[in-house]
């Protein structure tokens, strides 16, 4: 699917997962390709990266698998 796709692609050291710094690339491309201006407070990058993990690491290990990134999109 896309979205593993784009799973592996942010997966810069294909380990599996993704730590805050690959999810923080997968919200500067959302904001890139939606046009998104304002990235300041709540909505910087580095922020909605921490608040998703926060949200969407189950098991609490510090990163998103797989499973978990489609879960948090879907």
């Amino acid at each position: 699917s896309k979205l593993r796709f784009a799973f592996k692609m942010y997966d810069i050291n294909d380990d599996k997962k993704l730590d805050v710094h690959e999810i923080e690339k997968i919200i500067v491309g959302i904001y890139d390709f939606t046009g998104q201006k304002d990235r300041s407070g709540s909505l910087k990058p580095s922020e909605v990266a921490k608040s998703m993990l926060r949200k969407h690491d189950k098991d609490d290990s510090g990163f998103l698998t797989e499973d978990e990134f489609l879960d948090s999109i879907a």
